[in-house]
């Protein structure tokens, strides 16, 4: 055991620009509160529950389910030997857990594995927006809560929670509501809509004694939520909205989420270690980033920012584009496609450049664009994109699932995501189809 700054801290996580010093705390099954604090020399202090309890404000609330979030064994080994995974290893890995239990596609992908890190700092943002995940039945909305409840900072997946749960648990523990049944939830607004900005307070008045005297709740936390259709317009207008589709990859779907299962405490491991080592990385690049489009100003900006300085951090090809994407059509702003969509709309303006319409599996277009792209695709990413950007599946066949490409709801795609199409005016045949038609690739029109 070791001493560290004698000031109030907060019990789950604390950062503190003046001193240099950050802490996080992990309760035991039995509730005890363990603080690991990393000062401005780097050296790591392990605080146990006698020690602790004087630092602690507000003090600190039992909770089962969040016992044990960082695991033993690596608070030990990081008190012994302080280091940490870089931000990009982190959001991978967090993309690929993601991608692995849900059909998204990479943009969708990489703005959740984003704000999943960004819970973890979410004290040092002056706004974090909340996560609307809106779809019909059976589209995987409950299973992207749960995912989010396994690796976000003290994670609670809820049902119908009351405003006084909601309150009570933020301020000691700065958890990470995810919220099913959104739409059904009653009396919480105000917490969803103050509580994206830091600052917000609850105030009820509580006996003490023989007197009620006023008691004061912090209600700034993150919040996700899934619900069928939107919720109202002034909590939209505080959230990042994801729509949700029904996949029709079996692999996927019948995938079952075991909150045991060991990458989730990997990945919670990776993230507490990450937050003690690198906070100030996080306030540095939140003080001086700019925003990456003139249009991206105001709310919109105040929400995308800490995802943007996230993905600045964790330098992967496309993780600035994949939310810039998305921040644009937020704002309405003439999109831009990245790397990976960019290749797939050459691909199937080269099919439609002779014909107004075919019939094609993701395999097949797979191969061309990976002459376009430093960072090969998948027949199931190609599948993803397909859907990303629209156009719709057919039923799954034997060879896979087909998609129906015509030439009219192509050049409307390609409107909408900034794709200038060209190479049609071709006089073209009426239909063509991979299943019972010669190769494309071996027309000598289409080559390169």
């Amino acid at each position: 055991m070791g001493t560290a700054s004698s000031n109030p801290v907060h019990p789950a996580m604390h950062f503190d620009m003046d001193k240099k010093m950050a802490s996080v705390g992990v309760q035991d099954a039995k509730g005890v509160t363990t603080l690991i604090q990393r000062g401005p020399d780097g050296t790591v202090h392990t605080l146990g529950s006698v020690a602790v309890q004087p630092l602690l404000a507000p003090a600190p609330l039992h909770c089962p389910p969040l016992a044990n979030r960082w695991s033993a064994a690596n608070r030990a080994d990081f008190t012994a030997k302080p280091s940490a995974y870089t931000f990009g290893q982190v959001v991978s890995a967090l993309r690929k857990t993601l991608r692995a239990y849900v059909d998204f596609g990479q943009e969708e992908a990489t703005l959740v594995a984003c704000w999943i890190v960004g819970t973890y700092f979410h004290p040092l943002f002056p706004a974090f927006p909340r996560l609307a995940l809106n779809g019909e039945r059976g589209s995987g909305k409950t299973r992207v809560l749960q995912l989010i409840a396994l690796t976000a900072f003290n994670g609670r997946l809820e049902i119908t929670p009351t405003q006084a749960v909601l309150y009570r648990s933020i301020d000691p523990l700065r958890c990470t509501f995810c919220i099913d049944e959104a739409e059904h939830v009653m009396g919480i607004g105000d917490i969803i809509r103050s509580g994206y900005k830091r600052g917000g307070y609850v105030t009820r008045n509580e006996k003490q004694g023989d007197k009620y005297v006023p008691v004061s709740y912090r209600v700034d936390a993150p919040m996700a939520f899934g619900s069928i259709n939107e919720l109202d317009a002034t909590d939209m207008d505080r959230s990042l909205r994801i729509v949700m589709e029904k996949s029709a990859n079996k692999a996927i779907v019948n995938l079952e989420v075991q909150d045991t299962a060991p990458i989730f405490t990997q990945l919670r491991d990776a993230l507490h270690r990450l937050a003690l080592m690198s906070w100030e990385k996080v306030d540095e690049v939140r003080r001086s980033l700019d925003t990456p489009h003139p249009a991206l100003i105001g709310r919109p900006w105040e929400l995308f920012k800490p995802l943007f300085v996230i993905a600045k951090l964790a330098e992967l090809p496309g993780c600035t584009d994949h939310l810039l994407a998305l921040a644009e059509q937020r704002i309405g702003a003439e999109p831009t496609l990245p790397d990976e969509g960019r290749a797939l709309f050459q691909e199937i303006q080269k099919r439609l450049a002779l014909y107004d319409s075919v019939k094609v599996y993701p395999k097949l277009l797979m191969a061309g664009m990976h002459l376009d792209l430093t960072v090969p695709v998948s027949a199931k990413r190609v599948g993803a994109l397909l859907r990303r950007y629209g156009f719709k599946a057919e039923k799954e066949t034997a060879r896979g699932i087909p998609y129906h490409l015509t030439r009219d709801d192509f050049l409307t795609r390609a409107k909408r995501w900034g794709f200038a199409a060209s190479g049609f005016s071709v006089p073209s045949t009426e239909h063509w189809d991979c299943d019972k038609g010669p190769s494309l690739d071996a027309l000598p029109a289409l080559k390169e």
